[in-house]
């Protein structure tokens, strides 16, 4: 089952409960967006770690890149503060031409440009689910279970793209 799955079941099941029972819907929907959120950055970490393995290189940088991942360090390694949000760091581990090519062509779509902002603000709200604790207040998390699966959405169209680069 992926990410879509569970969204389309639990979707159909979250209608059904809103016709009966308000209340719990309400209470689903807050524990569906929750779990969009973690479950998409896992998959992403997962298809990223996966896809740096699979690459045939000799670099100490990728090496120690793939050790962070496995370290379950992922969100370190992008810029999830508010006055920067970007990938370069991420980038940077396979070298400044490759960051800089990869960069710009975020920058020169629209798209690539959303889905970066959307996975790394779904970087930081996993990293918040997990280390200030899973129901954390409703004011840290802005996003209904639809909001939270259209930036999964979004955000997997950059993942795609970096995988295409990475294995180039």
């Amino acid at each position: 089952m992926d990410i879509g799955d569970l969204y389309s079941s639990l979707e159909s099941i979250l209608e059904n409960i809103n016709k009966t029972d308000p209340t719990a819907g309400i209470l689903l929907n807050d524990l569906l967006r929750r779990v969009i959120i973690i479950a998409a950055v896992s998959e992403f970490e997962s298809r990223i770690t996966s896809t740096i393995d699979n690459m045939k290189v000799d670099n100490i940088k990728i090496k120690e890149l793939v050790k962070k991942f496995t370290n379950r360090q992922f969100w370190n390694m992008f810029s999830i503060n508010e006055n920067e949000r970007n990938i370069n760091h991420f980038l940077s581990y396979f070298g400044e031409d490759f960051k800089e090519s990869i960069s710009s062509e975020i920058k020169k779509s629209d798209e690539l440009t959303q889905g970066m902002l959307d996975f790394i603000e779904l970087v930081k709200l996993r990293n918040e689910l997990s280390h200030k604790g899973f129901l954390i207040s409703d004011t840290t998390l802005p996003l209904t279970y639809r909001e939270s699966f259209d930036w999964y959405k979004k955000a997997k169209n950059l993942v795609d793209f970096i995988e295409q680069k990475l294995l180039e």
